[in-house]
Order: C-alpha cells, then structure tokens, then sequence
C-alpha cells in the first residue's frame, strides 16, 4: 500500500509549490505547478529530469510552465530516486528498471487526482534523456496510465523489457524526439526505441516520412517532424 505524507516545504510562486512525502517507506520530493483559469478536470504532464540533474532548476529549464500557461495543464516534476552513480552531479537518477519510481509516480497520480481532479484520460509523460528513458518505461508498464508519452533524447532501455514485459492492452501514442548529433545518447538508439513502440503498437512497418519544407514555404508554427505512422 502507498503512503503519502505531504507537506509544501516551498512556495516558489503563488502557482508553483514544493512539496516533500514519505512513500512506501522512502522520502520523496516534487513540484507541481498549477496555471490559472484550469478548466474543472484539467490534464497531467509529468516532467522528468535528465540523470543527475536538479528537479527544482528542470522546472524552469524545460518551459514547460509557459506551455502549462497556455494549455491549462498541472505540471509535475518529481525528483528522482537516489542513484548508484557516486559522485555524480546532485546524485540522483531513476529507477529504470525496478519500481521504486513506478510506485512514486502511482502516488502522485492519485495525489493528483483528490487535489486537483485531473482528467485520468489524459495523463502523459515526457522526459529529457534518462527522463526520458523512464517516460519510456512508464509506458511500457502503464499503457492505461498513460495516454501518450514524449521522450527526447531517450530510448527504450534492453533492460527495461528483459526485467519486466510491456503491457500491451492499448496501443500508446509515442512522439519520440532525438537529434542526430546526441554525442551521449546515440541517435541509432533513437531509431532502435521507435521499432519497438511500432512492433508493440502493431503499427504498419513501412513508416511515411514527412521532410522539412524549404524555408519560404514554412509556417509560423513550424515544420512538420517525421515520424512513423
């Protein structure tokens, strides 16, 4: 059973709160920022970090508390669970292949739901590398959690799918973003991570490709991405 003792320890903002709880047995750390004029059960976005990186500071880094601004969604930033990798940079990384992180996202889900009345048909994940990497894993293991996930610069972990299976009751919209040049995640990875999203969605294996118009013919909301179909 999951235990959440919440405490807000900081109020960064009138909107943006830091909150501290105990979940099964481990002491955790979130923000959730909240815009104005929500409508009556608005959506969930839950922000990751990259490994190693400052929860606190990827809430203003990322942009998404403009985004919420403008498309009325609570944003939530939790923090990452404690990581092997000694002495490296706020020491924190995510649990990608345990359950550690999976309980704690559980937990802020219903927290979210009794505090905020978020619509539980709209619910996503995206994350920046390792962030990303876990936003991947969420979907793997909560595809009814979840509507859609959007990792950047993440890929589908080998591991991940040898310790636990892939659910498979719904197909999960997947928007994968990745830069060829990644120096640390390869862009090949990339590719490997979107092949498993299109073998477990059943997706047709030919994918139709869109390709940047010249720059004379773009509009101002910009290019359309490729991605499989």
């Amino acid at each position: 059973m999951l235990l959440v003792v919440m405490v807000a320890i900081e109020l960064s903002t009138a909107q943006q709160t830091k909150y501290t709880g105990t979940i099964n047995n481990l002491s955790r750390e979130w923000i959730f920022y909240i815009p104005q004029d929500l409508p009556e059960s608005p959506p969930l976005v839950f922000c990751l970090q990259g490994c190693c990186s400052d929860y606190a500071q990827w809430a203003s880094q990322s942009g998404y508390n403009k985004v919420a601004d403008t498309a009325k969604i609570i944003v939530c930033y939790p923090n990452a669970t404690s990581t092997s990798l000694q002495g490296q940079i706020n020491d924190r990384d995510w649990d990608v292949t345990g359950d550690k992180d999976l309980k704690f996202i559980l937990a802020l889900i219903d927290t979210a739901v009794k505090k905020y009345h978020i619509d539980q048909t709209r619910i996503y994940a995206t994350g920046f590398s390792y962030g990303g990497c876990f936003s991947n894993y969420l979907g793997c293991v909560y595809p009814d959690k979840f509507a859609a996930i959007a990792p950047s610069a993440g890929y589908v972990m080998t591991l991940q799918l040898k310790e636990r299976n892939c659910k498979t009751t719904r197909p999960v919209p997947v928007l994968h973003m990745h830069g060829t040049n990644d120096q640390i995640v390869a862009y090949s990875s990339g590719v490997k991570s979107v092949g498993i999203w299109v073998k477990l969605n059943e997706c047709p294996r030919s994918p139709i490709t869109t390709r940047d118009p010249p720059l004379s013919k773009r509009s101002i909301t910009g290019p359309v991405k490729t991605a499989p179909k």
